[in-house]
């Protein structure tokens, strides 16, 4: 299915296409919910100059999504290959109250939540707004997420693996439960949001200082990788600030916690100062110059 001309369709729109493609690039505007079918290696294109609803999803590779507006879902979305959105400047909900699957995701937009039902796979993307990703199942990225706002990660009892070259302006926040560890890295300054990890953290920030905005529990090994970049946590009044142990390397370093603080092997280059509410204990050699 192409098309040589705009569609304008006041109601509902149900398109399929078989084991077939379906391009509709044109400045078409949907005003009610636009449901897309088809099957097999075929990809499926569709342009809205305004705002687009979702209907009935279900294609049988790529999806590509083109908004003017608001793009949001009103029934069961599936994409078996990789979702693009481009909906630059708009905002961008879709699982929220559906069910989506996306085989991997690729986004541009201002405020962003997306919920999955499934693992969660991120190409390069971009939000300038709040960044809000939710998954039933592991999150993972192949490309560099760009966020100038807050950014929240919640993955469940699965694991959430962000090392790309990210760029988060505003907070992050970290949610996962159980055995599963978190991996977060930022290409500059990095802020802790609300962070709560099952297991083990890893954060790594190449570019800037790390600081935190909220509460902070990490169960296991907190490990911080921020060569030459000065790093403050816990330091706030009334913020909550507990790791299991820590691993840092960092310039200046000062770090508070809410409980005992167990040291593994550490590097500051600058001063460094660490204080506990409890007894201060170490596994490993630390190195401050």
């Amino acid at each position: 299915i192409t098309q040589p001309g705009a569609i304008d369709a006041d109601g509902t729109s149900s398109i399929a296409a078989g084991a077939n493609a379906i391009t509709l690039d044109a400045a078409n505007d949907f005003t009610g919910a636009v449901s897309l079918s088809n099957t097999g290696a075929n990809d499926v294109s569709i342009t809205d100059s305004n705002a687009l609803d979702l209907g009935t999803v279900d294609v049988g590779q790529n999806l590509t999504i083109t908004t003017g507006g608001t793009l949001s879902d009103s029934a069961t979305v599936s994409v078996p290959g990789l979702a693009t959105i481009v909906a630059t400047g708009q905002t961008v909900i879709l699982g929220d109250s559906t069910t989506a699957n996306f085989g991997s995701l690729d986004f541009a937009g201002a405020a962003v939540t997306i919920t999955e039902d499934s693992a969660m796979e991120i190409a390069a993307s971009e939000a300038t707004g709040a960044l809000s990703l939710t998954a039933s199942g592991a999150i993972t990225q192949t490309g560099a997420i760009d966020a100038d706002g807050t950014s929240s990660f919640s993955a469940g009892a699965n694991t959430i693996t962000l090392t790309q070259a990210n760029d988060f302006t505003g907070a992050v926040s970290l949610s996962n439960t159980g055995a599963n560890d978190v991996s977060i890295t930022d290409s500059n300054a990095l802020i802790l949001g609300t962070v709560g990890v099952g297991q083990n953290l890893t954060v790594t920030t190449t570019g800037g200082a790390l600081t935190d905005s909220a509460n902070i529990a990490v169960e296991g090994l907190a490990t911080i990788v921020a060569t030459g970049q000065s790093v403050t946590l816990g330091d706030a009044v009334g913020e909550t600030t507990n790791f299991g142990s820590l691993d840092f390397a960092g310039a200046a370093v000062t770090i508070t916690e809410d409980s005992s603080m167990s040291i593994a092997a550490s590097e500051a280059t600058g001063s460094l100062t660490l204080v506990s509410s409890a007894d201060i204990t170490q596994t490993g050699e630390i190195l401050a110059q």
